[in-house]
């Protein structure tokens, strides 16, 4: 009865030893699978295996539709597009940052430099002189345009630039295409 009795212990132990080995294995493996994201002041979690994302909301992980709201935190990130240069002689410069939220885009652009913005308001005095962006997707097709005139930005005499900041209405259907943008201009220089 005694040598029955180590046995069980003895092959109790090896269980025991077995089971914790498979536990910390276990952890090991899928412990570190998650990483923390913030976005516009909320907290993601993502499973680096699976994909799967997950809102955190208090002590609650919240499952989120993973590809359409990962995207959407993409286009809800401040993109500052490569300044473009405008005019037949490339003498202006255009500065563009997007934000896309709740169905518009929010943008602000900046003309420089200001003198010769000057110039080119003096010479289409009786015309509009105003610059279009226009929104393009990966293979170069027209989205939506946004019209900026000239007399509707403002002047900040620090930078030497015109500006403006506004807001279009966008889908999200639309918005998830938006892979370019290219700026044409409505003036003579």
């Amino acid at each position: 009865m005694e040598k029955i009795s180590k046995i069980i212990t003895s092959h109790l132990w090896v269980a025991l030893g077995l089971a914790f080995l498979i536990i910390l294995l276990g952890f090991i493996l899928f412990g570190f699978k998650y990483k923390l994201v913030s976005s516009n002041g909320e907290f993601f979690r993502i499973n680096e295996m699976t994909g799967e994302v997950q809102k955190i909301q208090g002590t609650r992980f919240i499952a989120i539709d993973r590809l359409n709201d990962i995207k959407k935190m993409e286009l809800g990130q401040l993109k500052e597009w490569e300044t473009r240069q405008i005019g037949k002689n490339e003498e202006l410069n255009v500065d563009i940052k997007t934000l896309w939220r709740n169905g518009k885009l929010y943008y602000n652009v900046k003309v420089t430099p200001f003198d010769k913005i000057e110039k080119i308001r003096k010479k289409n005095y009786y015309a509009s002189t105003s610059i279009t962006i226009n929104l393009k997707d990966a293979d170069n097709f027209y989205i939506k345009g946004i019209t900026l005139n000239f007399n509707d930005m403002i002047h900040y005499i620090n930078d030497d630039s015109l500006v403006t900041s506004n807001s279009i209405e966008l889908s999200y259907e639309d918005m998830k295409y938006v892979d370019d943008i290219d700026v044409t201009w409505n003036f003579d220089d």
